[in-house]
């Protein structure tokens, strides 16, 4: 293999993009509101649908709006709203993974500090799950699979909460809902999975909650994925 270096002369080119240069990222909860700033330079004046993008979990949420870039230092200020941030079901230190300007993303790293979704909460949310079996006979066997689900209710009104409970192989074990009155503050709805349903299917858990969702008036106001994965049951274990 050979290499040929010619004499060519290099010439300047006109549009020539230098690139956007992070200079500093700062966070902040502003009320019910995570805030984001950004600080940035830029060799143009542009404007670009701007999207930021703030990763936990391996799942992600952003912030996106066009924003006008000038060649200078500019200041981006990017919000995530109360239900945005109650969505994530999130207690710990958000990743800001990229910045996307236009059709150019810029890695970064930046970590936030510690966030709580339930500091930013407006609405009624699910935040934990606790999971038994009931032996109501005394046979050594459960007959009920007892899943509690603890809320965080905002205004006194009529709930309804959906669960679907499933194994680790995608196979339905069951989805129950429960509607009834729930007073503001914490409350705990029960949901009794009958245990002659595990024997039948010869499921074993641990079994994992693949979706739970809350109703107020009939509207969804709150929902999680891969909510809580139960005790590891084996299905000799129901009757």
């Amino acid at each position: 293999m050979k290499y040929r270096k010619d004499d060519i002369p290099t010439r300047n080119y006109l549009d020539y993009e230098e690139g956007y240069r992070v200079i500093d990222i700062k966070d902040t909860k502003i009320n019910k509101t995570l805030r984001i700033n950004v600080t940035l330079t830029h060799s143009k004046n542009e404007t670009h649908v701007t999207t930021l993008f703030l990763s936990y979990n391996n799942s992600f949420i952003s912030s996106k709006e066009s924003k006008s870039i000038k060649s200078t230092t500019n200041f981006l200020i990017f919000n995530f709203d109360n239900e945005t941030i109650k969505r994530t079901h999130y207690i710990g230190n958000f990743t800001i993974s990229s910045l996307k300007i236009g059709r150019k993303t810029i890695k970064t790293d930046f970590i936030t500090g510690f966030y709580d979704f339930r500091d930013f909460a407006a609405s009624s949310y699910i935040f934990n799950f606790t999971d038994n079996g009931t032996d109501s006979i005394s046979d050594k066997k459960f007959g009920i699979l007892q899943i509690n689900v603890s809320t965080q209710i905002m205004q006194d009104n009529n709930y309804s909460i959906t669960l679907a409970l499933y194994d680790l192989f995608d196979n339905l074990i069951e989805i129950k809902n429960v509607s009834t009155f729930l007073n503001a503050g914490g409350n705990i709805v029960s949901f009794n999975i009958n245990g002659s349903r595990i024997y039948e299917k010869k499921l074993n858990g641990p079994f994992i909650i693949k979706y739970a969702e809350l109703f107020m008036n009939g509207s969804l106001i709150d929902k999680i994925s891969d909510a809580h994965t139960t005790a590891n049951y084996n299905f000799n274990d129901f009757d």
